[in-house]
Protein backbone atom coordinates (compact mmCIF):
# COMPACT_ATOMS: atom_id res chain seq x y z
CA UNK A 1 0.00 0.00 0.00
CA UNK A 2 1.24 3.48 -0.82
CA UNK A 3 0.33 4.72 2.64
CA UNK A 4 2.94 2.45 4.24
CA UNK A 5 5.66 2.87 1.63
CA UNK A 6 8.70 4.86 2.68
CA UNK A 7 10.06 7.55 0.44
CA UNK A 8 12.80 6.19 -1.81
CA UNK A 9 15.67 8.68 -2.29
CA UNK A 10 17.07 6.73 -5.25
CA UNK A 11 13.70 6.70 -6.97
CA UNK A 12 13.27 10.43 -6.37
CA UNK A 13 16.77 11.21 -7.64
CA UNK A 14 16.48 9.06 -10.75
CA UNK A 15 13.11 10.55 -11.61
CA UNK A 16 14.17 14.19 -11.94
CA UNK A 17 16.16 16.25 -14.39
CA UNK A 18 17.06 19.47 -12.62
CA UNK A 19 19.92 21.94 -12.72
CA UNK A 20 20.09 22.88 -9.02
CA UNK A 21 17.21 21.68 -6.85
CA UNK A 22 17.53 18.04 -5.89
CA UNK A 23 21.14 17.58 -6.94
CA UNK A 24 21.53 15.83 -3.59
CA UNK A 25 18.71 13.88 -1.92
CA UNK A 26 19.03 13.31 1.83
CA UNK A 27 16.51 10.98 3.42
CA UNK A 28 15.64 10.16 7.04
CA UNK A 29 13.02 7.82 8.36
CA UNK A 30 12.42 9.98 11.42
CA UNK A 31 13.82 13.36 12.50
CA UNK A 32 12.89 16.12 14.90
CA UNK A 33 12.49 18.46 11.94
CA UNK A 34 13.82 18.66 8.40
CA UNK A 35 14.48 22.36 9.09
CA UNK A 36 16.79 21.34 11.94
CA UNK A 37 18.65 18.99 9.59
CA UNK A 38 18.93 21.80 7.04
CA UNK A 39 20.55 24.04 9.66
CA UNK A 40 23.13 21.33 10.34
CA UNK A 41 23.73 20.77 6.65
CA UNK A 42 24.20 24.49 5.99
CA UNK A 43 26.65 24.78 8.91
CA UNK A 44 28.59 21.90 7.39
CA UNK A 45 28.72 23.47 3.93
CA UNK A 46 25.72 21.83 2.28
CA UNK A 47 25.57 21.76 -1.49
CA UNK A 48 23.07 24.20 -2.97
CA UNK A 49 19.91 22.41 -3.99
CA UNK A 50 20.19 19.69 -1.36
CA UNK A 51 16.71 18.32 -0.63
CA UNK A 52 16.09 16.80 2.78
CA UNK A 53 13.13 14.43 3.12
CA UNK A 54 11.72 12.61 6.14
CA UNK A 55 8.88 10.12 6.50
CA UNK A 56 8.17 11.41 9.97
CA UNK A 57 9.16 14.38 12.11
CA UNK A 58 8.40 14.63 15.79
CA UNK A 59 8.87 18.39 16.13
CA UNK A 60 7.83 19.82 12.77
CA UNK A 61 8.05 23.59 12.52
CA UNK A 62 5.50 26.10 11.31
CA UNK A 63 5.59 29.88 11.14
CA UNK A 64 5.74 31.93 14.35
CA UNK A 65 6.65 28.96 16.53
CA UNK A 66 3.67 26.85 15.51
CA UNK A 67 3.93 23.07 15.28
CA UNK A 68 3.43 21.10 12.05
CA UNK A 69 2.03 17.63 12.69
CA UNK A 70 1.61 14.77 10.24
CA UNK A 71 1.36 10.98 10.73
CA UNK A 72 4.33 8.92 9.56
CA UNK A 73 4.47 8.22 5.82
CA UNK A 74 1.31 10.23 5.18
CA UNK A 75 2.77 13.59 4.14
CA UNK A 76 5.55 15.05 2.04
CA UNK A 77 7.97 16.70 4.45
CA UNK A 78 10.98 18.36 2.88
CA UNK A 79 13.44 21.22 3.29
CA UNK A 80 15.48 22.58 0.40
CA UNK A 81 18.83 24.36 0.81
CA UNK A 82 19.46 27.25 -1.59
CA UNK A 83 22.02 30.02 -1.82
CA UNK A 84 20.56 32.77 -3.99
CA UNK A 85 22.50 35.98 -4.49
CA UNK A 86 19.46 38.27 -4.18
CA UNK A 87 18.84 41.57 -2.44
CA UNK A 88 17.31 41.49 1.03
CA UNK A 89 14.18 43.27 -0.23
CA UNK A 90 13.52 40.25 -2.50
CA UNK A 91 13.57 37.54 0.18
CA UNK A 92 9.77 37.26 0.09
CA UNK A 93 10.10 35.78 -3.38
CA UNK A 94 11.45 32.58 -1.85
CA UNK A 95 8.01 31.92 -0.36
CA UNK A 96 6.53 33.02 -3.67
CA UNK A 97 8.39 30.50 -5.83
CA UNK A 98 7.74 27.71 -3.33
CA UNK A 99 4.01 28.52 -3.31
CA UNK A 100 3.91 28.55 -7.11
CA UNK A 101 5.85 25.29 -7.34
CA UNK A 102 3.52 23.49 -4.92
CA UNK A 103 0.45 24.78 -6.76
CA UNK A 104 1.94 23.84 -10.12
CA UNK A 105 2.87 20.36 -8.86
CA UNK A 106 -0.60 19.58 -7.52
CA UNK A 107 -2.24 20.95 -10.64
CA UNK A 108 0.04 19.07 -13.04
CA UNK A 109 0.04 15.75 -11.22
CA UNK A 110 -3.53 15.62 -9.90
CA UNK A 111 -5.42 18.20 -11.98
CA UNK A 112 -6.56 20.01 -8.84
CA UNK A 113 -6.86 23.79 -8.69
CA UNK A 114 -5.16 25.36 -5.70
CA UNK A 115 -4.90 28.85 -4.26
CA UNK A 116 -2.30 30.65 -2.18
CA UNK A 117 -3.33 32.14 1.14
CA UNK A 118 -0.66 34.85 1.25
CA UNK A 119 2.03 34.58 2.26
CA UNK A 120 2.79 30.92 2.91
CA UNK A 121 -0.17 28.52 2.73
CA UNK A 122 -1.48 26.58 -0.27
CA UNK A 123 -5.17 25.76 -0.10
CA UNK A 124 -7.82 23.79 -1.98
CA UNK A 125 -11.29 25.32 -1.83
CA UNK A 126 -10.14 27.38 1.14
CA UNK A 127 -8.75 24.39 3.07
CA UNK A 128 -5.04 24.23 3.87
CA UNK A 129 -3.11 21.44 2.17
CA UNK A 130 0.42 22.82 2.43
CA UNK A 131 2.49 25.13 4.62
CA UNK A 132 5.77 26.78 3.67
CA UNK A 133 8.50 28.12 5.93
CA UNK A 134 11.74 29.93 5.06
CA UNK A 135 14.79 30.61 7.21
CA UNK A 136 17.96 32.57 6.48
CA UNK A 137 21.34 31.35 7.74
CA UNK A 138 24.70 33.06 7.90
CA UNK A 139 26.09 36.53 8.33
CA UNK A 140 24.19 39.48 6.92
CA UNK A 141 27.54 40.78 5.63
CA UNK A 142 27.95 37.72 3.40
CA UNK A 143 25.76 35.83 0.92
CA UNK A 144 23.12 33.95 2.90
CA UNK A 145 21.95 30.37 2.65
CA UNK A 146 18.25 29.69 2.97
CA UNK A 147 16.19 26.70 4.02
CA UNK A 148 12.77 26.38 2.40
CA UNK A 149 10.56 24.00 4.37
CA UNK A 150 7.51 22.51 2.66
CA UNK A 151 4.92 20.29 4.33
CA UNK A 152 2.10 18.79 2.24
CA UNK A 153 -0.82 16.77 3.58
CA UNK A 154 -0.79 13.84 1.16
CA UNK A 155 -2.46 10.59 2.25
CA UNK A 156 -4.14 11.73 5.45
CA UNK A 157 -7.71 10.71 6.21
CA UNK A 158 -10.16 13.18 7.76
CA UNK A 159 -9.55 11.77 11.24
CA UNK A 160 -5.78 12.28 10.84
CA UNK A 161 -5.96 15.94 9.87
CA UNK A 162 -4.82 18.52 12.42
CA UNK A 163 -7.79 20.10 14.20
CA UNK A 164 -6.27 23.08 16.00
CA UNK A 165 -5.64 25.19 12.90
CA UNK A 166 -6.46 28.75 11.90
CA UNK A 167 -8.22 27.49 8.78
CA UNK A 168 -9.67 24.01 8.01
CA UNK A 169 -7.21 21.45 6.65
CA UNK A 170 -7.47 18.89 3.88
CA UNK A 171 -5.26 16.35 2.13
CA UNK A 172 -4.60 15.32 -1.44
CA UNK A 173 -6.14 11.90 -0.78
CA UNK A 174 -9.35 13.49 0.49
CA UNK A 175 -9.55 15.79 -2.52
CA UNK A 176 -8.84 13.09 -5.11
CA UNK A 177 -10.47 10.09 -3.44
CA UNK A 178 -7.37 7.95 -3.90
CA UNK A 179 -3.87 7.35 -2.57
CA UNK A 180 -1.04 9.50 -3.92
CA UNK A 181 2.44 8.24 -4.86
CA UNK A 182 4.63 10.39 -2.60
CA UNK A 183 7.80 9.62 -4.58
CA UNK A 184 6.19 10.91 -7.76
CA UNK A 185 4.89 13.93 -5.88
CA UNK A 186 8.42 14.65 -4.59
CA UNK A 187 9.90 14.33 -8.07
CA UNK A 188 7.35 16.69 -9.60
CA UNK A 189 7.79 19.22 -6.81
CA UNK A 190 11.59 19.31 -7.14
CA UNK A 191 11.32 19.67 -10.90
CA UNK A 192 8.88 22.58 -10.61
CA UNK A 193 10.80 24.30 -7.84
CA UNK A 194 14.00 24.05 -9.88
CA UNK A 195 12.35 25.85 -12.80
CA UNK A 196 11.02 28.66 -10.62
CA UNK A 197 14.29 28.98 -8.73
CA UNK A 198 16.09 29.47 -12.04
CA UNK A 199 13.63 32.26 -12.88
CA UNK A 200 14.48 33.84 -9.53
CA UNK A 201 18.23 33.60 -10.13
CA UNK A 202 17.73 35.18 -13.55
CA UNK A 203 15.99 38.13 -11.90
CA UNK A 204 12.58 37.51 -13.47
CA UNK A 205 10.79 39.05 -10.51
CA UNK A 206 7.89 40.54 -12.45
CA UNK A 207 7.10 37.19 -14.06
CA UNK A 208 7.14 35.51 -10.64
CA UNK A 209 5.10 38.30 -9.04
CA UNK A 210 2.32 38.05 -11.62
CA UNK A 211 2.07 34.29 -11.24
CA UNK A 212 2.12 34.53 -7.44
CA UNK A 213 -0.53 37.25 -7.37
CA UNK A 214 -2.73 35.31 -9.77
CA UNK A 215 -2.78 32.35 -7.38
CA UNK A 216 -3.67 34.40 -4.30
CA UNK A 217 -7.06 33.40 -2.94
CA UNK A 218 -7.94 36.86 -1.62
CA UNK A 219 -6.48 39.03 -4.37
CA UNK A 220 -8.80 42.00 -5.03
CA UNK A 221 -10.97 40.94 -2.09
CA UNK A 222 -11.38 42.05 1.50
CA UNK A 223 -8.91 40.47 3.91
CA UNK A 224 -7.86 40.87 7.51
CA UNK A 225 -4.13 41.01 8.18
CA UNK A 226 -2.85 40.05 11.62
CA UNK A 227 0.29 41.97 12.55
CA UNK A 228 1.17 40.87 16.05
CA UNK A 229 -1.84 41.87 18.17
CA UNK A 230 -3.07 44.38 15.56
CA UNK A 231 -5.64 43.60 12.89
CA UNK A 232 -5.93 45.49 9.62
CA UNK A 233 -8.91 45.02 7.29
CA UNK A 234 -9.03 46.19 3.70
CA UNK A 235 -8.83 45.15 0.06
CA UNK A 236 -5.81 43.15 -1.10
CA UNK A 237 -4.90 45.23 -4.15
CA UNK A 238 -1.41 44.13 -5.13
CA UNK A 239 1.93 42.49 -4.37
CA UNK A 240 4.79 44.97 -4.65
CA UNK A 241 7.88 44.39 -6.81
CA UNK A 242 9.58 43.51 -3.50
CA UNK A 243 7.03 40.79 -2.73
CA UNK A 244 5.08 42.63 -0.04
CA UNK A 245 1.30 42.89 0.18
CA UNK A 246 -0.53 46.20 -0.39
CA UNK A 247 -3.78 46.64 1.50
CA UNK A 248 -6.23 49.40 0.73
CA UNK A 249 -7.91 50.34 4.00
CA UNK A 250 -11.50 51.56 4.33
CA UNK A 251 -10.18 55.11 4.63
CA UNK A 252 -8.65 54.76 1.16
CA UNK A 253 -5.12 54.80 2.53
CA UNK A 254 -2.80 52.10 1.24
CA UNK A 255 -0.56 50.19 3.62
CA UNK A 256 2.26 47.76 2.89
CA UNK A 257 2.88 44.55 4.85
CA UNK A 258 5.97 42.33 4.73
CA UNK A 259 5.36 38.59 4.66
CA UNK A 260 7.54 37.83 7.68
CA UNK A 261 5.50 40.17 9.87
CA UNK A 262 1.93 39.10 9.17
CA UNK A 263 -0.55 36.30 8.75
CA UNK A 264 -4.05 36.12 7.38
CA UNK A 265 -4.40 36.94 3.66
Amino acid sequence: MLTTDSLNPNKIKNGINTKIIGREIIYFENVLSTMEIAREQIAGGAKEGAAIFADEQSEGKGRRGRVWTCPAKKGLLTTIVIKPAIESNRFSYLIGIASIAVSETIGHLLDIQTEVKWPNDVTINGKKVCGILTEAHGSWNEPLAFAIGIGINVNLTKSELPQDTAIPATSLEIETGGLIDRNKLAQTLLQSLDSWYLYLKEGQYEFIRKQWKGLCLKYDKEVTINEGTKKHTGRFIDITPGGDLILELESGRQELFRSEHVTGA
